[in-house]
Order: C-alpha cells, then structure tokens, then sequence
C-alpha cells in the first residue's frame, strides 16, 4: 500500500517527505521516487507533515500512531488505509483524521493503472474531507466519501468477491496440479466471468450444473471431489446456494 501511495503521488507531483518501514534493505524501491526519505527509526520522523499515512495491518494502527514521537497539531492530518477500520480510531490521537482506502488488493511493484483504482474516504470534518478528496482527484478517476459504518459494508463486500475468490482459485489450482492439468487453461473463463459480472447483473450470467439443476452431473463432480475435503464442502455449498436461488421458489 505504502509503496503503491508514494509512487502515485510522486508521479502526480505531490511531495512525500518520508517513508518509515522495518527493513533498510527497502530503502532503494521507496527512495527512487522523487526526494522522498525512507528511514526506519520512528524517531526520525518530521513533525511537519500535513498529512501522515499510517499504511499497516488493522491490528497494527493504534500500535503504530501511539509510537509517534510527538502529537499532531490543529493543522495536520491523520489517516489510515484500511477498509475494514474505522476511520474513528485514530480520534484520540489527532483533531483531524480518517481513512483513504484503494480498493484494490496491492502487492509492492505490481503495475496497476492507480487512476482506476477507487479511493475510499472517511473524514472526521470538512477540513480533513476536503484535503482526502484532493488527493484522491489527483491520483484517480473514482473516488468517494462514505460513513465508517457504509465503508465497512463495503469492506466485507470486497472480501466476499476478492479473498474468497481467489482462495477458491487456489484450491481449484492444486486440484489441477494433481490431475495434471495446466491451470492456465481456466484463464479465459476466468477472465470472461469477471468481465460479464462487472458489465451485467451477476445472477442474470449464472450458468452451471446446479443453475440447471443437473443432479447426474453434480453426482459425479462430488464423486471426484471425495478426496478434497475443502472443495467438496465448497461445492455443496455453492450448489445448494445456487439451487435454492434459482429453482426453490
């Protein structure tokens, strides 16, 4: 996250002062944007930053705000980057605060086109809301100030669609492992799905043996799957989900 927010602000003109990370061995993908410091002793941070990002695990943020060498002013901001927190727990510790969440899921250096990434705001006032959206109109083209309560909603919506998508994905891909199949046969299918559910009604591209309610074929898919315990539960649930959707009513 942290390294996804320096290069698009870098690259949109803003300027970052610092980075504060664990491991020094990092500092040469951070400092090569702009004049940005990286510096991994809390207690070299500025104290006259406008905005301070804490980008961290959610069980980390307090940890990390409380290590603070010192305490922000009326004049700065204090935010997190996390969508399943709520912006409100940093309310002890600054006047201005909140929360500017990409909704994406990052990894460092992945290239990811950031102006199509929507930005999530939470601000505790006017003040705090009007700079977040600044920086987000700069850095992207979709962007949105919520309640805490409403982004957590959404938080677990993007959980549902991306976390446990891609675990069913990993599952599927050591079942094709050890029937020797190449995993990367599924790409296209994979791809057109998430394509059709972005640009249609999700349960109107539904398709399958369970939304035929084709009992023979879903027999022998468990038949299979006896020897994977994780996805034969999967499978019954989605199944059953699905046949209740479509076909109990």
């Amino acid at each position: 996250m942290a390294w996804h927010l320096l290069e698009s602000f870098t690259l949109a003109g803003m300027n970052v002062l610092q980075v504060l990370g664990r491991d020094q061995n990092d500092a040469g993908a951070f400092e090569a944007f702009g004049n940005t410091k990286y510096i991994t002793d809390v207690n070299d941070i500025s104290p006259f930053a406008d905005i301070y990002f804490i980008c961290v695990n959610d069980d980390a943020i307090v940890n990390v705000v409380e290590s603070l060498p010192f305490t922000l002013d009326s004049d700065q901001i204090l935010v997190h980057t996390s969508g399943g927190q709520l912006g409100a727990i940093l309310s002890p510790y600054a006047q201005h605060y909140g929360s500017f969440w990409p909704l994406q899921s990052l990894t460092k250096e992945a290239q990811i086109l950031s102006n199509e990434i929507p930005i999530i705001i939470t601000a505790s006032d006017e003040f705090t809301s009007s700079a977040l959206v600044l920086l987000a109109d700069i850095i992207s083209d979709h962007f949105m100030t919520m309640p805490d309560a409403k982004k957590q909603d959404l938080h677990l919506a993007a959980v549902l669609v991306n976390n446990f998508t891609n675990h069913l994905y990993t599952l599927t891909s050591e079942y094709c492992t050890d029937h020797e199949i190449d995993f990367n046969l599924l790409s296209a299918l994979m791809k057109e799905t998430s394509l059709k559910a972005v640009g249609s009604e999700p349960s109107e591209i539904q398709t399958g043996p369970a939304r035929r309610n084709d009992q023979s074929t879903i027999e022998k898919h468990l038949i299979k799957l006896e020897e994977y315990p994780g996805l034969y539960k999967l499978y019954c649930l989605f199944t059953e989900s699905i046949i209740h959707k479509y076909h109990n009513k």
